[in-house]
């Protein structure tokens, strides 16, 4: 599901006449953090700790996003001309902060580069991702188990209904606002909290997981960016809750060819490094539409580097290994962090 997802997005921002509604791939992606880290948390076989988890989530995310960050940067003063350099600097500071959603959803100037020129824009999901990790174990935990499933569906519609509302005024906004992305990872918190595929008949499972992945490709041709997110969030996401929620439907095994796992296993690392990849084709070419020699090199570039970031970067410091690679690497996002924040202005 997860190659599904990137797979998706790689294809939409290439080219969104291709895929039109390519850009729910990251929907699927919230749905499933919601999940698996729900079942972390509330694992009745591992006791939770705060510290645990939340440094699981740093040598998950940290690492090879520093990295990108890091190239990143020396490209763009490389390429980029003083003024266009200016703007990414103030990405920049936004992404090393995780805030970068709130950035880009003020993000308008009339002088400032066209958004498939911004080579960070991509980091507000996982900023949205961050920010929904600080606040989902301490609600899970003050909330009494009975009352977890229902609190969690009233608040999910309410969101959606404020978001469907707040489309109209400032549709950008909306769209990277936590708020409006919390409904999408809810549905993962709320299949974790029923037990996932524990209260499915085995005989219903193949029914369920082919009509959630006909709703999951469904969608990718027949929702709007225009009109989203909002309600219209609700369709991919029952899609991908039914695909988890079966677990061993055809689907499911469908899902499963090694291909895909393969691609799965490195999206992390591939959705870092597809786009800036677009972006910096796009700034030196000049040309938004990629030729076929374009497509070749996005989509070579972006598997390269996305395969020997997860397999030097992401895999080794996610388990555990190079204890001492990944504390200087946490040392000088730090200390890069608090250069941003410190000289950012000047």
């Amino acid at each position: 599901l997860r190659a599904i997802a990137v797979l998706a997005v790689m294809i939409f921002h290439a080219d969104k006449h291709l895929l039109p509604a390519g850009f729910l791939g990251v929907d699927l992606f919230f749905v499933i953090s919601g999940f698996i880290i729900t079942r972390q948390i509330i694992n009745p076989d591992r006791q939770f700790v705060w510290t645990s988890f939340y440094w699981g989530r740093i040598k998950r995310i940290a690492p090879a996003y520093l990295v990108l960050l890091v190239i990143t940067s020396a490209l763009a003063a490389v390429l980029f001309i003083p003024q266009d350099f200016n703007w990414f600097r103030q990405s920049l500071k936004s992404a090393l902060l995780f805030n970068s959603n709130n950035y880009f959803a003020g993000f308008g100037d009339y002088f400032a580069p066209s958004s498939h020129e911004l080579p960070l824009l991509h980091t507000w999901s996982l900023a949205i991702e961050m920010q929904f990790y600080f606040i989902l174990p301490p609600v899970l935990f003050l909330l009494p188990k009975k009352l977890r499933i229902p609190f969690f569906i009233i608040v999910g519609l309410l969101l959606l209904v404020w978001s469907e509302k707040r489309l109209g005024n400032n549709a950008q906004v909306v769209y990277f606002s936590l708020l409006s992305r919390i409904p999408e990872f809810l549905w993962g918190v709320v299949l974790a909290c029923l037990g996932g595929s524990k209260v499915i008949k085995a005989r219903y499972r193949n029914s369920i997981s082919i009509l959630g992945l006909m709703i999951v490709f469904l969608s990718f041709w027949s929702i709007s960016e225009k009109h989203y997110p909002g309600l219209w969030t609700i369709f991919p996401c029952v899609g991908a809750f039914m695909i988890i929620w079966a677990n061993n439907g055809f689907a499911n095994r469908l899902l499963s060819n090694r291909f895909l796992v393969w691609i799965g296993a490195i999206s992390y690392s591939l959705y870092l490094w597809h786009w800036p990849i677009l972006t910096f084709i796009r700034y030196v070419s000049g040309v938004y539409e990629l030729s076929l020699s374009g497509w070749g090199v996005y989509v070579l570039l972006s598997f390269l580097l996305g395969w020997l970031s997860y397999k030097i970067i992401e895999s080794p410091l996610r388990l555990s290994l190079y204890k001492n690679v990944l504390l200087v690497s946490l040392a000088i996002f730090l200390m890069a962090n608090a250069v941003v924040v410190i000289y950012g202005k000047k």
